[in-house]
């Protein structure tokens, strides 16, 4: 069977985890997962974030590990700075216009407001102001 077996969680839409295990994990674009501490997922996705269990025969839907996620954004957020949205790509925050939101298939429930130190270093990269392919894989709800 090729993976992803199946339609996996949007980056930057929810904390998860296996559901026999409490590492919390961040969905990142292709299907990538990263560990996270509670701490950083309060700081990322609000107190009271929203964790996502996800069965073990699932869990290979998943198809690689990054470095963990800490004090600062990652691939494939969307966040607020400065009354814009901006999408987190790699080392660049990419601002997002009404219709890059809308042609990528973008929710406004998964637009984060994050602490400034956690936007620190980032480059501005590209207008996202129509659909990129690269961000919108149709594997990832």
């Amino acid at each position: 069977i090729a993976f992803p077996g199946g339609i996996n969680f949007r980056p930057g839409s929810y904390v998860i985890k296996k559901s026999d295990n409490s590492q919390l994990y961040v969905v990142l674009p292709n299907n990538a997962v990263a560990k996270i501490t509670s701490a950083d997922a309060t700081a990322l996705y609000g107190v009271g974030y929203k964790v996502m269990s996800v069965s073990p025969v699932f869990w290979p839907n998943y198809i690689s590990v990054a470095s963990d996620v800490s004090a600062k954004a990652h691939a494939g957020m969307l966040v607020r700075k400065d009354g814009k949205i901006w999408y987190v790509d790699g080392l660049n925050l990419r601002e997002v216009s009404a219709t890059g939101m809308t042609t990528n298939r973008f929710k406004d429930a998964f637009i984060r407001t994050v602490p400034a130190s956690y936007l620190s270093g980032f480059g501005v990269g590209a207008l996202i102001g129509s659909e990129v392919l690269e961000v919108n894989s149709r594997t990832q709800l």
